[in-house]
């Protein structure tokens, strides 16, 4: 048979783990709240920022100024790379992806290398 001081420190020591349990669940809850709460404002603030930008594609004239400049810098600077062309330019490289695909499709251009490595030739 138990003391009765013992069953009053079990029954007290049970009650003071169940409060922790509880406060714990509870921050744990709060946490989650603010998390998900958080993420979803900074969702929303960027699709509403992508609404109001608008589109980012070029129109064919701005693409076709461009593959005349980038044709004048193959010209200037046979066997560079994008980047260096790029700087020149004042845009980044990947500016340049399309207008390039075009001078290649169109046989003005002719590339060698891969991937950074690339480098451009003229064809005329």
């Amino acid at each position: 048979m138990r003391k009765p001081g013992i069953d009053n420190l079990s029954m007290g020591i049970e009650e003071l783990v169940r409060e922790h349990i509880m406060a714990t669940r509870d921050a744990a809850e709060a946490a989650l709240r603010r998390a998900f709460s958080d993420a979803g404002l900074k969702w929303k603030t960027r699709v509403e920022d992508t609404a109001r930008r608008g589109s980012t594609r070029r129109l064919k004239v701005e693409l076709e100024v461009l593959s005349a400049r980038l044709l004048e810098a193959v010209h200037a600077r046979p066997g560079e790379t994008m980047s260096i062309w790029a700087t020149e330019m004042g845009a980044k490289p990947r500016a340049l992806l399309r207008p390039m695909a075009w001078l290649k499709q169109t046989e003005k251009v002719k590339a060698v290398g891969h991937r950074n490595q690339t480098r451009y030739f003229p064809l005329t």
